[in-house]
């Protein structure tokens, strides 16, 4: 029994190392659902094996130390903030998307206790920190073969490796280069270079990935600890100022190169040259750390709860962000993050765990080199962090890192260690309990969840509309946590299917009815979420229901009353209800709010065309586009055809065409206008001028003939 429970612990801690590379194909989200799950299984595994072997053999149960104080104090109010939060399902559970929320922080809790005894029980922490390296080692030939153009990347040019989101991959490489260095100095011979060679290609990585934050951490770790092993050791003085002085080089070597086109040209160095122009860089982080900081003055105590930011997000909303990302779930600052997840107390107790855990490396217990590589990953961590959010790969090797400290200083629990060991005679009694406890707990955290994603990416490879419905409703009802998401997927596909010209009228209302129902449920459950109270509206918008489109965008608007975007909603849905003096009035407030972008002002400009005031409309269009009506988007090109602007189109048409050097694709653009009109002989006119200037397109223009004379008989 205590030798099954064992390897059951060993195989659960020696394959997590392994899940950056797992990506679920099968799942929505998949560089993020499947790490969740296969973690929390696994983590659930070695919990209840260690929890047979601590009943069974006293050297397995946990030891104290202010470390797991801090922890446990942070774990626990994090359970209180989560209980009180905005909205506690979704503290507690997260969603696909993020795989966060209470429940992975429990685990990850979990993991450093059961690490922190069974690791230090068997001396294994060496294989370990080995065994993360192995996996950090596959995740970066997975990235070199990205480099080289063998793989896809999945950001642009950006390194992402199996990570999906190119910041996720630095931060976790940040832990790795320090734990490679680490073991590399325990090492001798083949192996030593063999982890040298693996630091510096962790290095190379980070690099690739462009990730400036993971860049600063990195630097910013390299000199701190060089200052400290230069002050330790004054035989080491050359070699710590040497780094620094060779780091100071490659930053004014590269600040001189930084507008050549060898930069200019390469995704990436461009990317990394952008550091030099922080305080730029830096202004769309600064006004949403704003927001998080006037969001934590508004709940200073608990805070929002995990997945929170967005409430504060809506409230404080500026208008200058318009141009970014339209809905902000977290402050991309870590610390940020903690004071508006759990208010005051979780960002004290989140400092207080980081700051104790790194002054007790000063103890006698830690060797000089395990000292510097640790406080190292601390520092690259903590700087990194100012930039961006954690993810599962930055709290499992920062929880194996505390675990590790925690261990080499706890004593003894006295009540806990002459607590008295189930005798070995009841042992089948507690391995059935165990497996029972087990499977319940796999169960009822993981599977309604997968369960609900697969459904959900089923329901993206269906063609019959039926069977769409179908894996939406099994999603739904597979008592998933991520039921917000689902439900979001399920007013998306309404507006598509009611965009469909072709698409039967009973289908419109199957999905009308499953998305209008489902969305109306989880609007009730969370009534205070604009960017859900926006999709409720697009979604009774797509089925005509003016009225209570209109009910929830002025919702969404008292929840979040300076977002252009919801003014703009609420100008389209007003003017499909005919009602253009009202559309005119809500687009020209989405476009006062900042009158720097371009698209409220399109909006607003197609609105003064649509009640009369085309003067007024080029005038604000002259501000943002080159050519006033001929640079204009779209939406003011339909405001000139709904007004009947006919010939002011063609001349925007033809404009555009000639802008576009004359394109046969830009002038077929005034032929199909042409068709619309019915002017079918002038549309042969336009096809034959390009066939003039464009012989080569004879034969291709006899379809294009066909077709008009398909369209003259209709």
């Amino acid at each position: 029994m205590t030798n099954i429970a064992r390897w059951a612990v060993y195989g659960a801690l020696f394959l997590i190392p392994f899940l950056p590379l797992y990506v679920a194909n099968g799942m929505f989200f998949p560089f993020i659902t499947g790490k969740g799950f296969a973690f929390r299984i696994l983590v659930e595994i070695a919990a209840v094996a260690w929890g047979v072997l601590v009943l069974l053999d006293a050297k397995y149960r946990p030891r104290q130390s202010w470390v797991l104080f801090l922890y446990v104090g942070l774990v626990a109010w994090m359970f209180i903030a989560d209980f009180f939060a905005v909205n506690p399902h979704k503290s507690f559970w997260s969603n696909y998307e993020r795989m966060d929320g209470w429940v992975t922080m429990i685990h990850v809790f979990v993991l450093f206790v059961v690490s922190g005894s069974f690791l230090s029980v068997h001396k294994k922490w060496q294989s370990w920190w080995m065994t993360f390296l192995a996996g950090s080692a596959l995740v970066c030939g997975y990235g070199l073969l990205q480099i080289l153009g063998v793989l896809q990347t999945h950001q642009g040019q950006r390194i992402d490796a199996t990570f999906g989101n190119a910041a996720y991959l630095p931060a976790y490489l940040l832990f790795g280069i320090s734990i490679a260095l680490w073991q590399a100095y325990l090492h001798k011979g083949w192996m030593r270079t063999a982890l040298m060679v693996l630091a510096g290609v962790q290095v190379f990585i980070l690099l690739f990935s462009a990730t400036r934050g993971a860049l600063f951490g990195l630097i910013g770790a390299t000199i701190l600890v060089s200052l400290i092993h230069a002050w330790r050791f004054r035989e080491a003085r050359k070699i710590s100022l040497s780094i620094i002085g060779v780091i100071a080089f490659v930053a004014v070597s590269f600040f001189l190169i930084k507008d050549s086109p060898l930069v200019k040209e390469n995704q990436t160095l461009s990317r990394l040259s952008s550091v030099y122009a922080l305080s730029q860089e830096l202004g769309v982080r600064f006004q949403i750390w704003n927001i998080g900081l006037e969001g934590a003055v508004d709940r200073p105590l608990t805070g929002y709860g995990h997945e929170g930011f967005i409430y504060p997000f809506n409230t404080h909303y500026k208008p200058s962000l318009f141009a970014q990302e339209q809905w902000f779930d977290r402050a991309h600052n870590i610390y940020i993050d903690w004071l508006v997840a759990g208010g005051v107390p979780a960002l004290l107790l989140f400092l207080a765990l980081m700051l104790y855990t790194a002054y007790m490396l000063s103890r006698k217990e830690f060797t000089h080199v395990e000292r510097m590589a640790i406080f190292g990953a601390f520092v690259a961590y903590g700087i990194q962090g100012i930039v961006v959010f954690d993810n599962l790969f930055t709290y499992v090797p920062l929880a194996m890192l505390l675990a590790y400290v925690h261990a080499k200083i706890a004593t003894p629990f006295p009540k806990l260690e002459h607590a008295r060991a189930v005798p070995v005679a009841y042992a089948p009694i507690l391995a059935a309990g165990a497996l029972a406890v087990l499977f319940g707990v796999v169960w009822a955290v993981n599977v309604p969840g997968i369960n609900g994603s697969t459904a959900l990416i089923r329901s993206f490879s269906e063609t019959n509309p039926a069977n769409v419905i179908s894996a939406l409703q099994q999603s739904i009802q597979s008592g998933t946590f991520a039921t917000q998401e689902v439900r979001e997927q399920m007013i998306m596909r309404l507006v598509s299917v009611a965009n469909q010209q072709d698409m039967p009228a009973e289908v419109k209302q199957a999905f009308a009815s499953l998305a209008l129902s489902e969305m109306g449920k989880e609007i009730e459950s969370v009534p205070h979420d604009a960017r859900l109270r926006l999709q409720y509206a697009t979604g009774f918008r797509a089925v005509g229901d003016v009225p209570s489109a209109l009910r929830e965008i002025d919702t969404a608007l008292s929840q979040s009353p300076q977002k252009q975007t919801i003014l703009i909603e609420k100008g389209g849905t007003l003017m499909q209800a005919g009602q253009l003096l009202d559309a005119r009035e809500a687009f020209k407030q989405a476009y006062q709010l900042d009158p720097s972008f371009a698209v409220p002002a399109a909006y607003f400009a197609a609105s003064d065309i649509l009640v009369g005031e085309t003067d007024e409309a080029e005038a604000i269009l002259a501000e943002h586009y080159d050519d006033a009506l001929t640079g204009a988007p779209d939406v003011v090109l339909a405001a000139l055809q709904q007004a009947g602007h006919v010939d002011t189109i063609l001349f925007v048409l033809r404009a555009r065409a000639r802008n576009a050097g004359n394109t046969p694709e830009a002038r077929l653009q005034v032929v199909s206008y042409l068709a619309g009109l019915k002017e079918f002989d002038k549309a042969r006119e336009e096809i034959n001028a390009i066939v003039r200037d464009n012989p080569t397109l004879a034969s291709t223009a006899t379809g294009w003939f066909a077709q008009l004379d398909a369209l003259q008989k209709q």
